[in-house]
């Protein structure tokens, strides 16, 4: 989802205007400059976020009222991301008490932690746009990350878990993207993203920016049909 300042927008006119942005000063805006080793960078609204906002403490009660307020969440939902965020501060915290008081040896909800990867290497599924898929199980994902949750690289994030045993299309292959600290175009392979599967910030204090989650085929399945 793209932020808009409410300066940028006005009424839209009967008729469109015409004129506006052009390939030459959109390839001017988006780009950066050049890395020390000479490398091109990039720049968009994500690689500029931090420096267009100020940061906000995640105590500052007043954000998850205007939620509630503005409509965004539910009351049951507020409270229950905030019981998250307290528990999971004990849980970081709780590594400097005595072994007894901690809990699951202060592992943050929900509980995710990678089993391997074991087994031989899934073969890619060559997945298209269109393409039927199911995502795979919480277990069977776990077989395929590491300890750190990473998939050659990949994370893969707590947001992603209730759409385990899901059913989704593929929306498009992802083979590049602007690495949002640097700038600097990355390559990717043997990833997806699904239609309508986003961010729902479960976890993380009611983000609203409904990203979409890179997927390695690796932990779907394509189904018939």
């Amino acid at each position: 989802m793209l932020f808009f300042r409410e300066e940028w927008l006005e009424p839209a006119p009967a008729t469109p205007a015409g004129g506006g942005a052009t390939i030459e000063t959109l390839n001017a805006d988006t780009t950066a400059e050049p890395g020390e080793d000479g490398t091109e960078r990039y720049r968009c609204q994500a690689t500029e976020l931090l420096n267009a906002s100020e940061p906000m403490s995640a105590y500052s009660a007043g954000q998850y009222l205007d939620d509630i307020r503005y409509g965004n969440e539910k009351p049951a939902v507020v409270v229950r991301g905030l019981l998250v965020v307290l528990f999971n501060k004990y849980q970081r915290l709780s590594g400097r008490l005595p072994a007894r008081l901690r809990i699951r040896g202060g592992e943050t909800y929900p509980f995710l932690r990678g089993s391997g990867p074991s087994g031989p290497k899934p073969e890619p599924l060559g997945l298209a746009p269109g393409d039927l898929v199911e995502v795979r199980s919480k277990e069977e994902i776990l077989r395929t990350l590491s300890s750190a949750n990473k998939n050659r690289g990949m994370l893969f994030d707590v947001e992603m878990l209730p759409y385990c045993g899901q059913r989704a299309r593929v929306l498009s292959r992802v083979e590049r993207i602007i690495d949002e600290k640097t700038g600097r175009m990355l390559r990717l392979r043997d990833c997806v993203v699904l239609q309508d599967v986003f961010c729902r910030s479960l976890y993380h204090r009611f983000c609203p920016r409904a990203i979409y989650p890179y997927w390695r085929e690796a932990w779907l399945r394509r189904v018939e049909g």
